[in-house]
């Protein structure tokens, strides 16, 4: 990269607020575009689910001979009712709801984890970004130490009250039950632990993984985390009326939600 690419580069990340002479460092810009390509190919996905009846007349015949590559060379191939062995076997890979399990699986994955993982990133991001600013430009930087011990859920509906104490956050809004639950889904995946069984003894027996199921709602619920980021930092800006604090605020939250001071 030349000098001069590399002080555009650098200039384009950063917002200099002249009242508060406030510098903010836009360099986590790559997270959202990482997540908007995963957002691109999951929404043509979920379109694909929610026309889905089950297998085609083509995939039916893929379905059978696929079986019969299975069984075709078993020892029992001429033994009466094995034909009938064949027809079940194909019947329950038909199944529109096993059947779509398998043909979505990998596409469905391969875009939903990183979904879920980057909606946490980036929520984390923002909250971060939002409280900085808050607690610096209020002359209250001594509380960033105790912000940063908060678990996710917490800095959202904690964190803004220390630098506004008097800000009204509904605690039994939706979106803060949507963030719970990716919360528990990201845990799940991060955290994961598979259930094993040995002698009798069985380890994580009671744990229930969250994970998307593979359906368009599954899709649909997806998607749904992944505007979090979004909605939760507008609704924090709603909630803010000095017109100074958002106006430096309007350099942390996202460029494309063209915040009105």
């Amino acid at each position: 990269m030349s000098d001069n690419a590399a002080s555009n580069a650098l200039s384009a990340i950063e917002s200099p607020i002249p009242s508060r002479s406030l510098t903010v460092d836009r360099s986590a810009d790559f997270i959202n575009a990482s997540l908007r390509y995963h957002i691109k190919e999951f929404e043509n996905l979920k379109n694909e689910l929610e026309t889905y009846s089950g297998p085609n007349q083509e995939e039916l015949i893929e379905i059978r001979k696929s079986v019969w590559r299975t069984w075709g060379h078993s020892p029992d191939i001429n033994k009466p009712g094995f034909v009938n062995l064949i027809d079940k076997q194909v019947q329950s890979a038909s199944e529109p709801n096993f059947f779509r399990s398998n043909k979505y699986y990998e596409r469905f994955y391969l875009h939903s984890i990183p979904i879920i993982l980057l909606s946490h990133v980036l929520l984390e991001a923002y909250i971060n970004a939002i409280v900085a600013v808050g607690l610096l430009t209020s002359e209250k930087a001594d509380l960033l130490e105790v912000y940063d011990k908060m678990d996710l859920k917490s800095k959202w509906l904690l964190g803004p009250q220390l630098f506004v104490e008097k800000m009204s956050i509904e605690r039994g809004n939706e979106k803060f039950g949507r963030l719970a639950r990716l919360i528990r889904m990201r845990n799940t995946i991060t955290h994961y632990k598979p259930k094993i069984e040995f002698r009798g003894k069985i380890a994580n027996k009671d744990r229930r993984q969250l994970i998307p199921s593979i359906d368009a709602q599954g899709a649909r619920d997806v998607l749904a985390f992944s505007t979090l980021p979004d909605e939760l930092s507008l609704y924090i800006f709603s909630l803010i009326t000095d017109g100074e604090l958002r106006w430096a605020l309007k350099a942390v939250i996202p460029q494309h939600l063209k915040l009105e001071i």
